[in-house]
Order: structure tokens, then C-alpha cells, then sequence
């Protein structure tokens, strides 16, 4: 008796899921290298946040856990 491994249709993209996948992943890593360099450019010019790294990364994260970058918590 032969057995055959049945593999969900998901697993298997087809030609445009794996162009989108891609082209979505070129486009997040062009935003986030776009936030990056505008980030060191602050830095350059001295533009920091106030407190230490510890309360940047604090605020950070209760402004995700409040509501996310969009909803102008923690300002």
C-alpha cells in the first residue's frame, strides 16, 4: 500500500503569493532602513530623547502596549 502525504494548498504559494511575499518584504525593509537613517540623522544633530536608553525603551513599550505608534500614546 502506498501512502501519500497530504500537504495543505497554503503550503504551497503559487507565483504571485511569492511576488507579493516579496515585493512586501522589499517594501518593509526599505521603510524601516528609511526609519533608521532618519533616526541617526536626529542623532547626528543631537536630537535625543530625553532620560536614559532605559526610559526611551520604557516609554516605547507602553506606547505599543497602549494603543501603538499611530495612536499618539505616550507622546
Amino acid at each position: 500500500m502506498t501512502t501519500r502525504k497530504i500537504v495543505p494548498s497554503h503550503a504551497s504559494p503559487d507565483r504571485n503569493d511569492a511576488r507579493a511575499v516579496h515585493e512586501h518584504g522589499e517594501e518593509a525593509a526599505g521603510l524601516l532602513r528609511a526609519r533608521l537613517k532618519a533616526s541617526l540623522d536626529q542623532a547626528r544633530q543631537g536630537e535625543l530623547a530625553d532620560g536614559s536608553g532605559e526610559d526611551a525603551i520604557r516609554r516605547a513599550f507602553a506606547r505599543a502596549r497602549n494603543g501603538g505608534w499611530n495612536s499618539g500614546a505616550g507622546r
